[in-house]
């Protein structure tokens, strides 16, 4: 039952002739909060605690993210980029600091969007474990953004051999950040930060925290992060209050300080077990079973077709005792 296929189906019913936008997301989930015993509801919260919150083989999963962006896109009609080509074009005709910088917060921009719609709307999907206390908000080029400042011996990552100096932890980070305003370019650096920061993430951003107990969906208005990103730059501390590290050309940064402000979704899984999509979830399990049993086994096959029968006519039973509640 827990399918891509039917995931599509349940999907059309919510997005047919709606239009795409944060707040479409913003009803969606909070609809599964709201009305629970709606069957469209409870299939798309037991579809989420099944496919990425149930275990923590499952929660840790590398797969995850692309499966939840295929969730989200199923339920929205939406196109993973994955698999559209993407193009260096700039049709926005942005412009930062030299064509350099440019080519790069193009290239930068073009890598966030994970969905995409046709009415142009584009859509950062993140996921992360509870105990994740960072997000990795994906390429922005450090050459770019540190070139002409006179710090590129000390653009490396984690053990640094420039004196503690480079991008891999915040400690590190902030002794760079501490050179270049010691060297009077804190004012060039903080306006190319912020240029780049509104150029390179232009979309909205969905942050899904995967836990069995406390899941929690994020929806983030593109202005609202770029205005975190511009407030961060006053001083090498405040930098990095939000901003931790560079990994390779990846920014991480810190999670409590990208949902500060935001009020969380809190979906609700406690309360599948009593539903009536648990028990078809079941038979519809033992069903498929039964069915190869009874292909398999010459010696059973009335036995098998039996439990066929008999666990759709309770199926349908229970569907039927419950349906005003289902729609």
């Amino acid at each position: 039952m827990i399918s891509k296929e039917i995931l599509t189906v349940v999907g059309e019913n919510i997005s047919t002739d709606k239009e795409i936008n944060l707040e479409f997301f913003d009803k969606v989930f909070n609809d599964l909060v709201i009305n629970k015993e709606k069957f469209k509801n409870a299939y798309l919260t037991l579809y989420m605690y099944e496919k990425f919150c149930k275990t923590k083989d499952i929660r840790t999963r590398k797969t995850s993210a692309r499966d939840f962006e295929d969730f989200l896109s199923a339920i929205s009609a939406g196109t993973i980029t994955d698999s559209s080509k993407r193009h260096n074009k700039n049709d926005e005709k942005i412009f930062v600091d030299n064509k350099f910088i440019t080519e790069w917060v193009v290239n930068n921009k073009r890598e966030k969007a994970d969905i995409i719609y046709t009415n142009g709307y584009k859509l950062t999907v993140k996921t992360l474990v509870e105990d994740n206390n960072e997000v990795n908000m994906g390429a922005f080029e450090k050459k770019a953004l540190f070139s002409e400042l006179n710090i590129v011996k000390y653009l490396e990552e984690r053990k640094s051999s420039n004196k503690g100096i480079g991008l891999g932890s915040k400690p590190q980070l902030l002794k760079l950040l501490n050179i270049i305003k010691e060297n009077g370019n804190w004012n060039k650096f903080s306006k190319r930060f912020i240029e780049m920061s509104k150029n390179i993430y232009t979309d909205d951003i969905i942050v899904f925290i995967k836990s069995s107990d406390n899941p929690k969906i994020y929806l983030i208005n593109s202005d609202i992060f770029r205005s975190k990103m511009a407030k961060c730059i006053k001083s090498p501390k405040s930098f990095i209050s939000i901003i931790n590290r560079w990994e390779g050309n990846n920014i991480r940064i810190d999670k409590k300080a990208l949902v500060s402000g935001i009020k969380p979704i809190l979906i609700d899984f406690n309360y599948l077990t009593k539903h009536i999509i648990s028990q078809i979830n079941s038979n519809l399990s033992t069903i498929t079973k039964s069915f190869v049993l009874y292909i398999e086994d010459n010696n059973n096959k009335e036995k098998y077709k039996k439990m066929i029968m008999d666990l759709c006519e309770e199926t349908i039973i229970s569907i039927n005792s419950n349906i005003k509640k289902l729609i």
